[in-house]
């Protein structure tokens, strides 16, 4: 795993081809954090402003502890698409997180699911029906942990972030995680 300050560390992923202007794509990662980061709005995930993958703050109170939530947003050149968990992701425990977007813009919620532990969050906030053309991000650097700008820093730890080109289904993400549990300490 990879430990973040809160303030100002970041990983460039750099502008691989195999990384723009994504669709039809899911995010996989680990996160154990101790706060919402830099700005309260932590980036898992940022390519150029047009791929964001944010913590949200969240007045949730889940396993005792506070919560943030995972919005995930596309820009268009018309209405962005931004997605928000419903569910919290609690600090200071291991959770397994998943974006799957279906690369559709102009319906609601745009393909987009968010998962927390392998579990679904059917209940995600989305603002406005997105419209328009993707903003294209070719050639712009990816940045995990913050964004280009340095001031949206995830203040804990990120580990095993891995994109994948299609979307995978329920019992793929299902078997990525119970893969992985037993390393990350965490209960069934």
């Amino acid at each position: 795993s990879t430990s973040f300050d809160g303030v100002n560390d970041y990983g460039v992923l750099g502008s691989n081809s195999d990384i723009d202007d994504l669709s039809g794509v899911t995010f996989c990662w680990w996160q154990k954090t101790n706060s919402l980061g830099g700005g309260s709005y932590a980036r898992i995930f940022d390519k150029v402003y047009t791929t964001v993958i944010q913590l949200n703050g969240t007045s949730n109170n889940d396993n005792g502890g506070t919560s943030s939530e995972i919005r995930f947003g596309v820009t268009t050149g018309g209405t962005n698409i931004a997605a928000m968990s419903h569910i919290g992701f609690p600090h200071g425990i291991w959770n397994f997180c998943t974006v799957t977007w279906a690369g559709t813009i102009g319906s609601s919620p745009s393909g987009v699911k968010i998962y927390r532990n392998a579990v679904e969050d059917t209940d995600i906030n989305v603002s406005g029906t997105p419209s328009g053309s993707r903003t294209s991000d070719a050639g712009s650097a990816a940045f995990l942990g913050n964004r280009a700008a340095a001031d949206r820093c995830v203040d804990g730890y990120l580990a095993e972030f891995t994109i994948f080109d299609s979307v995978l289904s329920a019992s793929q993400i299902r078997t990525l995680y119970d893969a992985a549990v037993g390393k990350r300490g965490v209960a069934v």
